[in-house]
């Protein structure tokens, strides 16, 4: 029975220093393996009626668990680009048509659209409005 926790171990121990080498470590990996760990280095907390909730909050002040959580949260957007793609060309809008659903095109393509139909609906998902010609 010594032997096949020995492995255990070992092997634990080899899959933790696998996902450590990862740059992008699965949080929930890494507090199964420390789960795994904490139960055979100590056997007695299964005894223990709540022994999950022990594991757990041992788990969560863990050092290589806290500074995972803490790497995590250094992460911060700097920038965000927004474009919008006209639905009908599928490309960047670069000279806009807003139609009164306030839904943005690229103005060509609004304008081809709505001269080959005459109710031309509005190409959104879900916009049932109508587009109209717009007067200058």
């Amino acid at each position: 029975m010594e032997e096949h926790i020995a492995r255990r171990e070992e092997a634990l121990r080899k899959a933790k220093a696998i996902i450590a080498k990862s740059d992008d470590v699965s949080e929930e990996l890494l507090r199964k393996i420390l789960i795994h760990q904490e139960l055979l280095s100590n056997k007695d907390i299964i005894l223990n009626d709540d022994f999950y909730s022990i594991l757990n909050s041992r788990i969560s002040v863990h050092p290589e668990m806290v500074e995972l959580i803490s790497r995590k949260e250094r992460v911060e957007c700097v920038r965000m680009e927004r474009k919008l793609i006209c639905p009908i060309s599928q490309k960047e809008v670069v000279d806009p048509y807003i139609g009164e659903c306030g839904h943005a095109l690229e103005k060509k393509e609004a304008m081809k659209y709505i001269r080959s139909n005459p109710r031309a609906v509005c190409p959104q998902i879900g916009c049932n409005k109508i587009l109209v010609k717009k007067k200058r």
